[in-house]
């Protein structure tokens, strides 16, 4: 399979990944792990509880082994510094019975490092799902959550789409007028708003349904046919804080002219 691409902006949702949905976690090419940061920390969706690796022996990989089986059409893996640490590419693979079937590959190529979005062109049941990273001088790293979940593709473009990160610092300025800068902890919270004018009833009923604390990733739409590598401002996994609807008719459920909605929706990041 290969990356899938879009021409309007995807939401991803219904994350697969729980302590109830995951039986194990598998790693091979790491060696240790730095104490109190076990891969069995990515059971859970919380990108805080951290898998932090002390030992790399080869080419790392992360299996995620499902109660069930699963269906995904997107990975995302939060709260990591995998750019950092020197890797170059990830690769999204499932478990037919028999071997691993490839399902599609991204490139790391900063070190910013931004959330990860990789989707795929079709759909695949499996109970085991795991990705491959690709290495150059590699060494250890750690990851806050993996996110397997599905995609919705909107039914039209939003009017505004806002996106704010913020870094914590801290300015003071001398009685001579120097000016000394400090840094607090390494996160970067970030704040999206999404504004759609005229959006139909179907698109304001999937927001709607979606559970409650519900973990979404928005991935705009100048990276809708990215193929191998996401540029400009990245992907947003976060929280939906707010929903307000305005019905703008004319037009109800069943007429031939179904009814429109202003929506406008803001999301607090998860990290």
């Amino acid at each position: 399979m290969a990356v899938q691409t879009y021409s309007k902006v995807a939401v991803a949702f219904g994350n697969a990944v729980s302590p109830a949905g995951v039986t194990a976690v598998v790693t091979s090419g790491i060696s240790a792990f730095l104490s109190g940061f076990p891969a069995s920390n990515l059971e859970w969706e919380d990108p805080w509880i951290l898998m932090k690796t002390a030992s790399i022996i080869g080419q790392p990989i992360v299996e995620h082994q499902f109660a069930t089986a699963v269906t995904p059409t997107v990975l995302g893996i939060l709260n990591h510094n995998l750019g950092t640490a020197g890797y170059v590419s990830i690769a999204v693979e499932r478990w037919n019975g028999v071997t691993w079937d490839a399902m599609a590959t991204m490139t790391i190529t900063e070190t910013g490092d931004s959330d990860v979005w990789i989707s795929w062109t079709a759909a695949a049941s499996a109970t085991r799902w795991r990705f491959r990273l690709g290495t150059g001088a590699a060494g250890n790293f750690y990851i806050g959550s993996v996110f397997y979940g599905v995609v919705h593709v909107c039914e039209s473009n939003p009017a505004i789409m806002n996106q704010n990160r913020k870094t914590p610092i801290t300015v003071e300025t001398a009685s001579g007028g120097a000016r000394y800068t400090s840094f607090g902890a390494d996160v970067r919270p970030g704040f999206s708003e999404i504004a759609w004018q005229r959006t139909t009833i179907t698109e304001a009923d999937f927001w709607r349904q979606l559970p409650k604390y519900s973990l979404l990733g928005i991935l705009t739409p100048e990276h809708g046919d990215a193929s191998t590598i996401i540029l400009g401002q990245e992907v947003f996994f976060g929280y939906l804080a707010s929903r307000s609807i305005t019905p703008r008719g004319p037009g109800g459920q069943l007429t031939t002219s179904p009814a429109r909605y202003d929506m406008t929706l803001t999301l607090e990041g998860a990290v």
